[in-house]
């Protein structure tokens, strides 16, 4: 897992040199990254799309020889080494080598890269550089996949299979093909934002954690630990946390839920109706039958001199049914005939 993690990290640093125009700083970086997963085709793939840029032909080519030896079937590694190839051709000595063999363009946050020259074609083959054009900088941006690892006898039918690959006609691709491949990265893409998005909760899961035993164990603040562990997500806590979850929540819930009560009917009693819901609400959601349910009896005569008669008679009604004979429930029972 480190390896791939470190595999990552070069692989955007590479990216990062290209967008700076640092090529020889990004063709060391490719390097270090074929070093640590010899398999990564999109490495590959733009190591020799630097070395075209900087007009070395053959490197550009056996780069792209190796990467079609992990994946024969990659229409993006043929159809860089078809211009390699072509360019081999167009090359004599007089020609001066030029810099601006290839261009660049920024699509959403991702630089891609492809050749400046193309022989003339068909609109339909057109359309299709420009598919794959966007195939590369989607997969850019989607997680590593290692491929599986091939046996012999398949290796080298993929060898000559490259060999014979440098005269195939790319206009036998369709758009369905390429639009199908679109679609599988997408779907990958997906699941990586998810599953990062469980990683953001995850970890403000332990900073709340932390943040709560700060606060109750060092500042012997409890209405902060309290309000802290309200946003703790048990479900993403290992089984050590989950039991000093526990352990904290057990001592801080009776103090926590205590402060809250004494400053919600403090809230009530000085007419600040709309904050006494607010904190008095809390207390209820937590455990409704606090102090044989006073929590849930203020509550509904906060919202009820607030003008919210609908959202008190739940409040009022579980007073009615859970402590009947009591002098709060009788007073209840009076506001819910009032309103009927």
């Amino acid at each position: 897992m480190d390896s791939v993690n470190q595999t990552i990290k070069k692989y955007n640093q590479a990216l990062h040199y290209c967008k700076q125009d640092s090529r020889d700083l990004a063709i060391i970086q490719l390097k270090k990254v074929l070093s640590l997963n010899p398999k990564l085709v999109k490495a590959h793939q733009l190591l020799a799309l630097l070395y075209l840029q900087d007009n070395k032909l053959e490197l550009a080519k056996k780069t792209l020889r190796n990467a079609g030896k992990i994946d024969t079937n990659n229409t993006t590694t043929l159809r860089y080494l078809r211009e390699v190839n072509a360019r081999l051709k167009e090359k004599s000595p007089s020609k001066k080598p030029k810099d601006d063999d290839l261009i660049s363009y920024q699509s959403g946050n991702e630089t891609i890269i492809m050749p400046k020259r193309f022989k003339e074609s068909s609109i339909g083959a057109t359309l299709v550089y420009i598919v794959i054009g966007l195939i590369v900088g989607t997969a850019i941006t989607a997680f590593l996949i290692v491929p599986s690892v091939r046996n012999k006898a398949k290796e080298d039918a993929q060898r000559k299979l490259v060999e014979a690959s440098d005269t195939i006609s790319t206009n036998g691709q369709t758009i369905k093909d390429l639009e199908g491949q679109v679609e599988d990265l997408k779907n990958q893409l997906e699941e990586q934002t998810t599953n990062n998005e469980k990683v953001k909760v995850q970890i403000s899961t332990y900073e709340n954690l932390l943040q709560a035993c700060v606060s109750y164990y060092g500042s012997k603040d409890v209405t902060t630990a309290g309000k802290t562990l309200d946003k703790v997500k048990t479900k993403y806590l290992s089984d050590k946390a989950k039991t000093i979850y526990d352990d904290i929540n057990g001592e801080v819930q009776d103090k926590y839920l205590n402060q809250l009560y004494k400053e919600g009917y403090s809230l009530y009693s000085r007419g600040k109706y709309k904050d006494a819901i607010d904190t008095l609400k809390q207390i209820t959601d937590e455990q409704e039958d606090f102090q044989d349910g006073s929590a849930a009896y203020y509550l509904a005569q906060s919202y009820r001199k607030n003008g919210d008669l609908k959202s008190a008679k739940p409040y009022y009604q579980y007073v009615i049914e859970n402590y009947p004979d009591t002098e709060r429930a009788r007073t209840s029972q009076n506001y819910v005939d009032a309103q009927e």
